[in-house]
């Protein structure tokens, strides 16, 4: 996906209040995203349809240590660069 799109995508669940997007205090080019469970549908969590999104998440989380303080560039460089795969970061 293209950071446009993202974009568009974000601001709808926004707008749907299905998330909340914050500004950071210290940097406002940087969002906080927070998710809003009380406004989701019985199944939207439903852990089998999401199954393999889990799976997933733990793995990184289990290979990367503290993954919720690293910038995107830093994660790529530690999940990527760092296995060989070769990304240009702007």
């Amino acid at each position: 996906m293209r950071e446009k799109q993202i974009n568009k995508l974000l601001f709808l669940l926004n707008q749907q209040e299905i998330i909340t997007l914050t500004q950071q205090k210290k940097d406002n080019t940087k969002l906080d995203i927070t998710l809003n469970k009380s406004n989701l549908s019985a199944d939207f969590l439903d852990k089998e349809l999401f199954k393999l999104e889990i799976m997933n998440s733990k793995s990184i989380k289990k290979n990367i240590a503290r993954l919720t303080q690293l910038t995107f560039s830093t994660f790529i460089k530690k999940a990527f660069i760092s296995k060989g795969v070769k990304i240009k970061i702007p």
